[in-house]
């Protein structure tokens, strides 16, 4: 999903929560969240352990939650988020990724090649509190595969809707 795409799919959800027509006011009643990142280069945990994977490259950080040396997303506001991503596997290896929320997987995306690469992806809506941390983790003993600048592996999420502790209301009056 492109960032227009995503920003689109914020407003209208942030309308109809915010309930109002005035998009200025809206907008400055909702704090707007939404990261997209890709890897640059190759991930090996081919003999090793599980590693979180750091998206080292960020396409958007509205809200500044995503942490490109770390990896991991911190929530600013709490609220319902939707999360995407993509992984890539060496050519005729396995993929093997998971999606952590505070340590506890939620998710997972595997692959297995007949010939050539493998892909691993998945989807989840999530209700996170602020400062909840979501992040993707490589299982060990798989490795990601991407080129420079191809960004083959890929993590994005949103802010579907806020919890209504999180919309300032002193803006609508």
């Amino acid at each position: 999903m492109s960032s227009s795409a995503v920003l689109v799919v914020l407003l209208v959800a942030m309308l109809e929560v915010c309930a109002c027509s005035d998009l200025q006011r809206c907008t400055a009643a909702y704090k707007l969240v939404a990261f997209s990142a890709g890897r640059s280069n190759d991930l090996d945990q081919t003999g090793k352990g599980n590693a979180v994977v750091v998206y080292d490259t960020v396409f958007l950080n509205d809200g500044n939650g995503y942490n490109k040396d770390t990896g991991k997303f911190t929530s600013p506001t709490s609220g319902v988020y939707v999360f995407h991503y993509h992984s890539l596997s060496h050519y005729n290896k396995p993929i093997f990724v998971r999606l952590n929320h505070n340590g506890q997987i939620k998710n997972t995306g595997y692959g297995k090649p007949s010939t050539g690469h493998a892909t691993g992806s998945n989807t989840i809506a999530l209700r996170l509190a602020e400062g909840d941390e979501v992040w993707i983790d490589l299982v060990g003993g798989h490795a990601l595969h991407n080129h420079p600048g191809e960004f083959h592996s890929t993590f994005t999420g949103y802010q579907l809707y806020p919890d209504s502790s999180s919309i300032n209301t002193v803006a609508f009056r």
